[in-house]
């Protein structure tokens, strides 16, 4: 193996339709193959993100030229003061908006797939997150936190941190939901205990 050609020892492993002159053969189709699997997956994720959008939107869409943002609640007078209690803030707005950047970021590759939302929890994300219940305030982070359970039945919560007043470029001061991801349901109470309920 010390002595041997590359080529050689390349070939000698490889039925006879697949040998090759030079190792660099190889390396050029992986070099291609490197640079055409991404865009596959990006177009897929693009899509995945659209259907979610579309299926969740309705009416709740916020207009904007791509149409890459829902309202996904508005905040009661109730949670609003509470809100101020906590924070010593007022709200500038009372919506909650969902944007397609924070689908992709909680969709992303490299997320732990034991926190990743799948993507039936998304496009049901409407229908599962309940602001009447399980609402907190996380007064070391400073977000909104709502808890629900997943789509299909498992041993994991979902949650949505949201923060409030944050800046946009497209929407100016909203309430925007920064994170979605889930952890095991026997968590749940530590979780809970150094947060403020606000509903």
């Amino acid at each position: 193996m010390k002595t041997g050609d590359i080529n050689g020892v390349f070939n000698a492993m490889k039925p006879e339709r697949h040998k090759v002159k030079s190792i660099n053969e190889v390396a050029e189709f992986q070099k291609e193959s490197v640079i055409i699997s991404p865009l596959n997956k990006a177009d897929e994720m693009k899509t995945k993100i659209q259907n979610i959008l579309t299926s969740i939107k309705g009416d709740r869409i916020i207009k904007d030229k791509n149409e890459r943002a829902i309202l996904l609640h508005t905040i009661t007078n109730e949670i609003s003061e509470n809100i101020e209690k906590y924070m010593g803030v007022s709200l500038q707005s009372n919506k909650i908006i969902l944007t397609a950047d924070k689908i992709r970021h909680s969709m992303r590759n490299n997320k732990p797939q034991n926190k990743k939302a799948s993507e039936q929890d998304l496009l049901n994300i409407f229908k599962l997150a309940n602001f009447e219940k399980h609402f907190y305030y996380d007064s070391k982070n400073k977000n909104m936190l709502l808890f629900f359970n997943t789509y299909e039945p498992t041993n994991d919560v979902l949650y949505l941190a949201i923060t409030p007043n944050y800046m946009t470029k497209e929407y100016g001061v909203i309430n925007q939901i920064v994170t979605i991801s889930k952890f095991k349901k026997e968590d749940y109470k530590s979780r809970i205990k150094t947060l403020i309920k606000l509903k």
